[in-house]
Protein backbone atom coordinates (compact mmCIF):
# COMPACT_ATOMS: atom_id res chain seq x y z
CA UNK A 1 0.00 0.00 0.00
CA UNK A 2 1.51 3.48 -0.69
CA UNK A 3 0.27 7.14 -0.51
CA UNK A 4 -3.29 7.19 0.50
CA UNK A 5 -4.46 3.97 1.37
CA UNK A 6 -1.18 3.13 3.32
CA UNK A 7 -2.61 6.18 5.51
CA UNK A 8 -5.77 4.97 5.33
CA UNK A 9 -5.09 1.93 6.67
CA UNK A 10 -3.02 3.27 9.69
CA UNK A 11 -6.02 5.57 10.27
CA UNK A 12 -7.69 2.54 10.82
CA UNK A 13 -5.21 0.68 12.94
CA UNK A 14 -5.40 4.03 14.90
CA UNK A 15 -9.43 4.22 15.03
CA UNK A 16 -9.89 0.48 15.99
CA UNK A 17 -7.45 0.40 19.01
CA UNK A 18 -8.47 3.74 20.71
CA UNK A 19 -11.92 1.24 22.10
CA UNK A 20 -9.32 -1.12 23.18
CA UNK A 21 -6.66 0.88 24.87
CA UNK A 22 -7.74 1.33 28.50
CA UNK A 23 -6.87 5.23 29.16
CA UNK A 24 -6.42 8.59 27.61
CA UNK A 25 -3.00 8.66 28.19
CA UNK A 26 -2.29 4.81 26.70
CA UNK A 27 -3.96 5.58 23.54
CA UNK A 28 -1.97 8.73 23.28
CA UNK A 29 0.89 6.53 23.17
CA UNK A 30 -0.80 3.96 21.39
CA UNK A 31 -1.36 6.74 18.46
CA UNK A 32 2.13 7.96 18.78
CA UNK A 33 3.41 4.88 17.49
CA UNK A 34 1.02 4.37 15.53
CA UNK A 35 1.42 7.58 13.68
CA UNK A 36 4.94 6.63 13.40
CA UNK A 37 4.00 3.59 11.27
CA UNK A 38 1.49 6.15 9.01
CA UNK A 39 4.86 8.18 8.64
CA UNK A 40 6.66 5.30 6.70
CA UNK A 41 6.63 5.17 2.53
CA UNK A 42 4.18 2.43 2.66
CA UNK A 43 3.20 -0.95 4.10
CA UNK A 44 3.07 -5.05 2.61
CA UNK A 45 -0.21 -6.37 3.78
CA UNK A 46 0.47 -10.17 4.18
CA UNK A 47 -2.61 -12.23 3.77
CA UNK A 48 -3.47 -16.69 3.31
CA UNK A 49 -6.00 -17.60 1.20
CA UNK A 50 -7.96 -19.90 2.86
CA UNK A 51 -9.63 -21.37 0.01
CA UNK A 52 -6.66 -22.31 -1.47
CA UNK A 53 -5.89 -24.10 1.99
CA UNK A 54 -9.20 -25.58 2.39
CA UNK A 55 -8.81 -26.55 -1.78
CA UNK A 56 -5.43 -28.38 -0.71
CA UNK A 57 -6.94 -30.37 2.71
CA UNK A 58 -10.22 -31.64 0.02
CA UNK A 59 -7.90 -32.50 -2.74
CA UNK A 60 -5.08 -34.10 -0.46
CA UNK A 61 -7.07 -35.76 2.29
CA UNK A 62 -3.99 -37.62 3.67
CA UNK A 63 -2.40 -34.24 4.54
CA UNK A 64 -5.40 -32.06 5.41
CA UNK A 65 -4.24 -31.19 9.24
CA UNK A 66 -0.84 -30.17 7.87
CA UNK A 67 -2.14 -27.18 5.04
CA UNK A 68 -3.20 -24.37 8.04
CA UNK A 69 0.25 -24.51 9.53
CA UNK A 70 2.19 -25.06 6.23
CA UNK A 71 0.20 -21.82 5.06
CA UNK A 72 1.78 -20.24 8.53
CA UNK A 73 5.18 -21.44 7.57
CA UNK A 74 5.21 -20.17 4.31
CA UNK A 75 3.47 -16.81 5.45
CA UNK A 76 7.04 -16.82 7.90
CA UNK A 77 8.95 -17.11 4.69
CA UNK A 78 7.47 -14.41 2.99
CA UNK A 79 7.83 -12.06 5.60
CA UNK A 80 11.28 -12.76 6.48
CA UNK A 81 12.52 -12.82 2.74
CA UNK A 82 10.79 -9.32 2.25
CA UNK A 83 12.26 -7.83 5.33
CA UNK A 84 15.61 -9.05 3.99
CA UNK A 85 15.36 -7.72 0.85
CA UNK A 86 14.17 -4.71 2.13
CA UNK A 87 17.29 -4.32 4.83
CA UNK A 88 19.85 -5.83 1.97
CA UNK A 89 18.22 -2.41 0.07
CA UNK A 90 19.02 0.14 3.52
CA UNK A 91 15.07 0.10 3.75
CA UNK A 92 13.95 -0.32 7.22
CA UNK A 93 10.74 -2.48 8.41
CA UNK A 94 8.48 -3.01 11.30
CA UNK A 95 6.15 -5.89 11.24
CA UNK A 96 3.00 -5.59 13.04
CA UNK A 97 -0.12 -8.21 14.06
CA UNK A 98 -3.15 -5.53 14.88
CA UNK A 99 -4.82 -8.83 12.77
CA UNK A 100 -7.63 -9.83 13.61
CA UNK A 101 -8.70 -6.55 15.45
CA UNK A 102 -8.61 -4.80 11.86
CA UNK A 103 -9.78 -7.35 9.89
CA UNK A 104 -13.30 -6.24 9.18
CA UNK A 105 -12.70 -2.59 8.04
CA UNK A 106 -9.34 -3.37 6.10
CA UNK A 107 -11.65 -6.08 4.05
CA UNK A 108 -14.25 -3.43 3.93
CA UNK A 109 -12.04 -0.54 2.91
CA UNK A 110 -9.82 -2.12 0.61
CA UNK A 111 -11.85 -4.42 -1.20
CA UNK A 112 -10.33 -7.45 0.01
CA UNK A 113 -11.54 -11.14 -0.48
CA UNK A 114 -13.68 -12.59 2.37
CA UNK A 115 -11.55 -15.89 1.84
CA UNK A 116 -8.23 -13.76 2.94
CA UNK A 117 -7.34 -13.96 5.97
CA UNK A 118 -4.97 -11.26 7.35
CA UNK A 119 -1.63 -12.43 8.94
CA UNK A 120 0.60 -8.82 9.20
CA UNK A 121 1.37 -5.62 8.29
CA UNK A 122 5.01 -4.62 7.69
CA UNK A 123 5.50 -0.64 6.81
CA UNK A 124 8.32 0.01 5.11
CA UNK A 125 10.94 3.34 4.99
CA UNK A 126 13.57 5.03 6.11
CA UNK A 127 15.76 3.81 8.81
CA UNK A 128 15.07 6.25 11.48
CA UNK A 129 16.85 4.84 14.67
CA UNK A 130 18.92 1.43 14.39
CA UNK A 131 16.82 -1.72 16.17
CA UNK A 132 16.86 -2.23 19.71
CA UNK A 133 18.94 -4.77 21.76
CA UNK A 134 17.23 -7.87 21.86
CA UNK A 135 17.95 -10.88 24.34
CA UNK A 136 17.84 -14.39 23.43
CA UNK A 137 17.99 -17.56 25.57
CA UNK A 138 21.26 -19.28 25.69
CA UNK A 139 21.78 -21.46 22.58
CA UNK A 140 21.63 -24.61 24.59
CA UNK A 141 18.04 -24.10 25.18
CA UNK A 142 17.24 -23.10 21.80
CA UNK A 143 18.43 -26.00 20.04
CA UNK A 144 19.06 -29.57 19.98
CA UNK A 145 22.18 -31.69 18.06
CA UNK A 146 21.93 -35.10 17.84
CA UNK A 147 24.82 -37.11 16.53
Amino acid sequence: MFGANHEKLWDIVGKRLKSEVPTKEAYQKTLEKINAFKSAFGTVMYYTDMDVVHRFENDFALYADNFAEWAEQAQGNAQFTVWTSLAENGIGANLQHYNPLIDDEVKEAFGIPDSWKLRAQMDFGSIEAPAGEKEFMSDEDRFKVLK
